[in-house]
């Protein structure tokens, strides 16, 4: 019993090994998708992430073009991690799709519950209203923000094993 207890826990870490290898964000074919000109985060061994752009990529590394316009070479036993920046949308584009979808969101609704409660116009008008801006509220806050995406990153073992993935 002890033995297979054994054997199915080695099996486990094995595939959970495997698994980190090839799932996800640890693979490389990500990297060289992207276009140049791409600006993304990178996060080299024992330094702190830096915002570039994305010049070339091949399966050696990374060519970046650094804010002070220099091609830079990071091979690729160095990165560790690469993401996309968090940015910010148009607060104009946004405005009008916050807008337009708090009326649908929550205009609407609050018109027919308004509508249902009284038989006047009075409730309605306030549901809508306030549905209105609650809805347009929330939108715009999730229209804005455009949070940061992992492209690439290194499986956790790549530090501890000299050679892993090479």
């Amino acid at each position: 019993m002890k033995m297979r207890t054994g054997l199915i826990m080695a099996l486990v870490a094995g595939r959970a090994i495997v698994g980190a290898q090839t799932a996800g964000p640890a693979d490389w074919s990500r990297v060289r998708a992207l276009t140049a000109g791409t600006e993304i985060v990178v996060t080299t061994a024992g330094a702190e992430p830096v915002r570039v752009r994305m010049a070339s990529a091949d399966e050696r590394g990374i060519t970046v073009t650094t804010r002070q316009r220099t091609a830079e070479r990071i091979p690729r036993e160095k990165v560790r991690l690469i993401e996309t920046p968090e940015t910010k949308r148009d607060a104009v584009s946004c405005g009008i799709a916050s807008y337009l979808g708090g009326a649908a969101i929550g205009g609407v609704p609050g018109a027919v519950i308004g509508g249902a409660i009284g038989k006047d116009t009075g409730p309605a008008l306030t549901g809508m209203v306030v549905g209105w801006t609650a809805g347009g509220a929330y939108l715009f806050g999730k229209c804005r923000r455009v949070p940061k995406r992992t492209i690439y990153e290194a499986p956790p073992f790549i530090d501890a094993v000299p050679g892993a993935l090479r």
